[in-house]
């Protein structure tokens, strides 16, 4: 399947199930709010703080959502590929007014400006090739401003066949504890036809060849990371 027609499956996926998925993802991501508020501790700067933030691939906007929480005088756009999405993540931010909405998948985003933050959470792993991670990265890298943070809670791949076999084993074990039979064989499928996740080696590798100067891995377990890297 080319790019093109990856994109577009991707799209019809989380277009149709944008009223769904807030009630789905905690069935399909291990301590999915662990991650998030994980990735919400990352950011290094003062709780009261005036900044521009972006969160790509913002889905529902849960973790739009967390970080307003904690930083409301922020300046969020949120970006996804679904209107639906968006459509959601909106009527969740609702007393936000400093938020727009930008329906775009990242082959066509381009960020307009400089932020302090930039944030995702399940969602670069989309991107097909690692090209295509690599580019993201250096576009994520301009944008920021000097000592800004980019914080992303993705999907990742074990080193090696062992590792990933393993990981990939906890995670099946955790699904069929909360979705029948043929969901988790529902999932699994789209997984392997939607998803184009990296070992964690390789986000440092494109990290650091984008030029950002420090990088981490905040948490982990299994097959999800948060990985956090500064200009």
């Amino acid at each position: 399947m080319d790019t093109k027609s990856k994109m577009k499956v991707i799209h019809d996926h989380f277009d149709d199930e944008a009223k769904q998925f807030d009630a789905n993802i905690v069935k399909f991501i291990p301590c999915y709010d662990e991650m998030l508020d994980t990735a919400v501790a990352a950011v290094p700067f003062a709780r009261g703080r005036t900044m521009r933030v972006a969160d790509l691939g913002t889905g529902t906007g849960e973790l739009a959502l967390k970080f307003m929480n904690a930083y409301p005088k922020a300046v969020m756009t949120c970006v996804d590929m679904s209107e639906n999405m968006l459509t959601m993540a909106s009527r969740k931010l609702g007393k936000y007014r400093k938020t727009t909405y930008v329906c775009s998948d990242f082959y066509h985003f381009s960020f307009t400006g400089k932020y302090d933050a930039v944030i995702s959470s399940f969602a670069l792993h989309h991107l097909v090739t690692d090209a295509d991670k690599q580019s993201f990265c250096r576009k994520i890298y301009a944008a920021l401003k000097p000592g800004g943070v980019f914080v992303n809670a993705d999907v990742v791949l074990g080193a090696t066949k062992h590792l990933q076999a393993y990981a990939m084993g906890q995670w099946v074990s955790f699904l069929k504890k909360t979705l029948p039979p043929k969901g988790v064989a529902q999932l699994l499928r789209n997984f392997k036809r939607e998803d184009s996740p990296a070992p964690v080696a390789e986000h440092f590798t494109f990290l650091k060849a984008a030029g950002f100067s420090k990088a981490d891995i905040l948490w982990r377990k299994y097959m999800g990371a948060v990985i956090v890297a500064v200009k």
